[in-house]
C-alpha cells in the first residue's frame, strides 16, 4: 500500500515537474518519500509567483566533476525568462509566503530550490535546428522532440535592493576601487 502511495506521488511529480535525469530522480525520491511530498507541496507556492506554465526541473546538484555520481540531494530549478529583478523580487515573495518556513523543516534539508534563467528557443519546421530569439548569443541545448518549446540556460547574476534602496551585487565595485587618490 505504502510503495502504491509513493508511486502515485512520483506518478504526479513527473507530471508537474521535468526530470532530466527521470530514472535515477524517481528512484532517489522513491527513497525519500518526504521530498516526495516537499515537492507536491511547493508546486502551487512556485506556479502563484512563477506562473501555472512554469517549468521546474528537477536536477542532482552538481558541484564538480569528481561529484557526477553523488546524489545528496535534489535541485529544484525554477525556468525563468523574467528580467534578473523581477525574478528575484518573485523568488523573495516566494521566500517570504512559504519556502523560508518550509526549508527550515528537518526533511526539507536534501531540497535545493532555486532559479535558472533561460531563454525561449525556437525548433525549426525540420526540428533538427533551432534559432534562439537573442541574436549573437552561444547557447548550449539539448536536442528534443519539435513539438515542444525547449529553453536554453543564460547565466545573469540577481540584483538585490537593501532596506535604502541601494542595488546590491558582487559585481559591482565597491567605492574605494574606483576612486583613487593623488598619486605622487
Amino acid at each position: 500500500m505504502a510503495q502504491s502511495t509513493i508511486a502515485a506521488k512520483i506518478d504526479d511529480l513527473d507530471r508537474s515537474y521535468h526530470m532530466p535525469e527521470g530514472d535515477k530522480i524517481k528512484a532517489y525520491l522513491a527513497a525519500h518519500p518526504d521530498i516526495a511530498d516537499l515537492l507536491l507541496e511547493a508546486r502551487p507556492h512556485i506556479e502563484l509567483q512563477f506562473g501555472h506554465d512554469v517549468v521546474v526541473a528537477l536536477r542532482f546538484p552538481r558541484d564538480c566533476e569528481c561529484d557526477r555520481d553523488r546524489q545528496d540531494g535534489l535541485r529544484a530549478a525554477i525556468q525563468s525568462h523574467d528580467d534578473a529583478d523581477v525574478a528575484g523580487d518573485r523568488w523573495d515573495r516566494l521566500w517570504e509566503e512559504w519556502w523560508g518556513d518550509a526549508s527550515g523543516r528537518p526533511e526539507s534539508l536534501p531540497l535545493n530550490i532555486g532559479i535558472d534563467f533561460v531563454e525561449p528557443v525556437s525548433w525549426s519546421s525540420d526540428g533538427k535546428s533551432i534559432s534562439s530569439l537573442r541574436k549573437n548569443s552561444p547557447q548550449k541545448v539539448a536536442k528534443r522532440r519539435p513539438e515542444r518549446q525547449s529553453v536554453a540556460p543564460i547565466t545573469r547574476p540577481i540584483t538585490r535592493q537593501s532596506a535604502t534602496g541601494d542595488r546590491k551585487g558582487p559585481w559591482q565595485p565597491r567605492a574605494a576601487h574606483t576612486e583613487r587618490s593623488g598619486m605622487p
